[in-house]
């Protein structure tokens, strides 16, 4: 009666050890901040950017980067970080993930170097 007993449990075991793998049954721990004290950081400068650009029509399936990979052509000469942060400031803060299709938008035109 023991080796049955056992055998339950072992069969049981392995069984919740492949669900849990199998569906990730596990909570995600978050982070906890380690103080509680709040500063005050500055108010956010706004990017200034001196990027030529040029007005376009956002069509189904167009990304920022693919709209400005066509206006140069190639592909981009400057980073992805550059190209985003250079989208916000010419459109007042708006994130390249929020562009909406019809709309028009500026977008930084780079020359090869």
């Amino acid at each position: 009666m023991k080796k049955i007993g056992f055998l339950m449990v072992i069969i049981f075991l392995i069984y919740i050890i492949q669900y849990d793998i199998r569906y990730g049954t596990l909570i995600p721990v978050k982070a906890v901040p380690v103080s509680t004290q709040t500063t005050k950081s500055p108010s956010p400068v706004k990017a200034k950017t001196t990027a030529p650009y040029i007005r376009v029509k956002v069509k189904a399936g167009d990304t920022v980067l693919s709209i400005v990979e066509q206006l140069t052509q190639d592909s981009v000469p400057v980073s992805i970080d550059k190209v985003i942060t250079d989208f916000k400031a010419l459109n007042k803060g708006m994130s390249p993930e929020n562009i909406q299709i019809g709309k028009e938008y500026k977008f930084p035109v780079y020359k090869k170097t």
